[in-house]
């Protein structure tokens, strides 16, 4: 038995903890800008090295935003995806500020638009088709402010 628990305890520990990455400046600077507010990213911009900066992301606030998301969501946000679940600030830390947003009408039935709650659709890298049409090649539907369904035909 002892010999059980010595084996599998430390697994098990092991197992449950997520590491998530540590990501370079631009990595940073794609995540933490479209936070910004104008006299944020300027006082940002001020700071020489990239340490000042980190620590001013600190000071503001900012980067706690990106540690209170729970391990598998900031890893999301780190490698630039989205996943059901996110809140609409995590999604902008993802990809960034959409093209376009859009509400997503509610159902006409009053119970269902109330059993469904508010909807809106975020819209991401636009693409003209012929005839000048335009497709988007990734959205995100939110519901109450959480994604719950996501398109992302993009290729990496």
């Amino acid at each position: 038995m002892r010999r059980w628990l010595s084996v599998c305890l430390p697994l098990a520990v092991l197992a449950g903890c997520t590491t998530v990455p540590k990501a370079d400046e631009k990595t940073y600077e794609r995540i933490m800008l479209p936070l910004m507010t104008d006299v944020q990213r300027a006082e940002y911009y001020k700071r020489p090295t990239w340490e000042e900066r980190k620590a001013y992301l600190y000071e503001a606030g900012l980067m706690g935003r990106l540690d209170a998301a729970p391990p598998a969501i900031r890893r999301a946000i780190l490698d630039g995806r989205v996943v059901k679940g996110m809140s609409m600030e995590q999604v902008l830390m993802s990809w960034g500020r959409p093209v376009a947003r859009m509400p997503v009408p509610p159902s006409d039935d009053p119970e269902v638009a109330r059993a469904e709650g508010r909807k809106e659709r975020w819209l991401y890298a636009r693409v003209f088709t012929t005839h000048l049409n335009v497709r988007y090649r990734r959205a995100v539907e939110f519901t109450n402010g959480v994604a719950l369904f996501i398109r992302d035909d993009v290729k990496r």
